[in-house]
């Protein structure tokens, strides 16, 4: 582990907001609106980065009073994305809050993220996600790990009341009451210091989409800063922003077994690989659990690069 030296950090006040869209001509009308920024006494710069969209994502976003955009050519994937925000806010921020397009700002929710970042030794904070009707969002995470796989393997979502090493998510609904330190949370939303990202480095654009917010954590924790949960900031996920299909649940998979070897030995690699895989080929009778378990099975969905998996699988 690398420690970080934790110097006094002057108050958060200025804030970038980087979100990063794909087809969410839909979506960014209501993030915008929801963060009553005059409320929140920040001072922000609202950075919408564009993934190539097919549909009025970016005239609808450049209507917008305030918002800056910038469009990429194709699309780099949400971890590209972050970068190219992450670049263009470079010092003139505090701070930089990554939002997704279908998610929702309560007020204050802004000014509590800030404010946990004035303690130097926080990196990252992350809010309390909520569904669309307010229940709390199990978006809590702890690192992955292979008890952990066998235990969402086995039973998912369905028995909550189970022993926290046997999964990923944290379920105890009294863990999203109080704040506390976590390994990593939902990418849906999070804010992190602006000294942490000169620092640990952009977003690994190698995932392209998935388990990059995990890898990510995992670097600002190995660089001595912590991930604090914040309960009293509070944001509405809608969920599904990225779509779904079989090439992107089959990447979600991928991903989680390519940042798994990226910090264990083979052996375990291997085990963690056949848990995930057999996870999705146990339920291979279901819609499209058959899908994902065939791309999963062929060697040349694990050669390619993220990117053009997605594409190559979509068609």
């Amino acid at each position: 582990m690398v420690t970080a030296r934790h110097p006094t950090r002057r108050e958060v006040v200025n804030v970038g907001i980087a979100i990063v869209t794909y087809n969410n001509s839909r979506d960014i009308l209501s993030l915008c609106a929801s963060m009553n920024l005059d409320a929140e006494k920040l001072v922000t710069r609202i950075l919408v980065v564009d993934n190539g969209s097919s549909d009025d994502t970016v005239a609808v976003a450049r209507g917008i009073p305030g918002v800056r955009v910038i469009v990429n050519e194709a699309n780099a994937g949400f971890a590209g994305g972050v970068n190219v925000a992450l670049h263009a806010l470079g010092d003139e921020v505090d701070a930089v809050a990554v939002l997704n397009p279908d998610a929702v700002v309560a007020p204050g929710a802004l000014r509590e993220l800030a404010a946990a970042l004035t303690d130097p030794s926080v990196g990252v904070a992350v809010p309390r996600v909520t569904e669309p009707d307010g229940d709390a969002a199990y978006s809590l995470r702890r690192e992955p790990g292979i008890l952990t796989a066998l235990g969402d393997a086995a039973v998912g979502s369905r028995l909550r009341r189970r022993p926290a090493w046997l999964s990923d998510t944290l379920w105890d609904p009294r863990a999203y009451e109080h704040d506390h330190d976590v390994d990593w949370a939902s990418g849906a939303a999070w804010m992190v210091a602006r000294d942490v990202v000169g620092c640990v480095g952009p977003m690994d654009e190698r995932y392209f989409l998935y388990s990059e917010e995990v890898e990510y954590a995992r670097r600002v924790r190995r660089h001595g800063w912590r991930v604090r949960y914040v309960a009293s900031a509070e944001v509405a996920h809608v969920g599904g922003a990225s779509g779904r299909s079989a090439a992107l649940d089959a990447l979600r998979a991928m991903n989680r077994v390519k940042d798994y070897r990226s910090c264990h030995l083979l052996l375990p690699s291997l085990v963690f690989g056949a848990v995930v895989v057999g996870h999705q080929a146990v339920r291979s009778s279901r819609g499209t659990y058959a899908d994902v378990t065939r791309l999963l099975l062929r060697p040349r969905s694990w050669r390619m690069p993220a990117r053009e998996f997605v594409a190559w699988a979509s068609r």
